[in-house]
């Protein structure tokens, strides 16, 4: 395993609303990431320093690294408009420093 794919309290609630479809996508690219690793993932891009985004369909997760082995995964959205949304990005964050906490 090259990582450990963890999520918040807020991500996992954020997965289990959404249908079983898009929930089995997200769950599929999480374990290839701790499979394979993030180098596989073509989907993925740096939104500010320290916060990424996985992008899986219209499904968005985004999330940060903790001692560069463990994803954790601070936010889970379907994304209607082309740019993430700063709300989205401040609370990710917020979510991902609790959980670090």
């Amino acid at each position: 395993m090259i990582f450990q794919v963890k999520l918040t309290k807020e991500a996992v609630e954020q997965l289990h609303d959404l249908d079983k479809s898009s929930r089995n996508k997200v769950l599929e690219e999480y374990r290839v990431i701790e499979e394979i690793g993030l180098e596989k993932i073509t989907d993925k891009k740096q939104l500010e320093k320290g916060l990424y985004e996985i992008r899986t369909d219209n499904i968005r997760s985004l999330f940060g690294y903790r001692q560069k082995q463990i994803i954790i995964v601070g936010l889970i959205f379907v994304k209607k408009t082309q740019k993430t949304p700063k709300r989205f990005i401040e609370q990710a964050k917020r979510n991902i420093d609790k959980y670090k906490e």
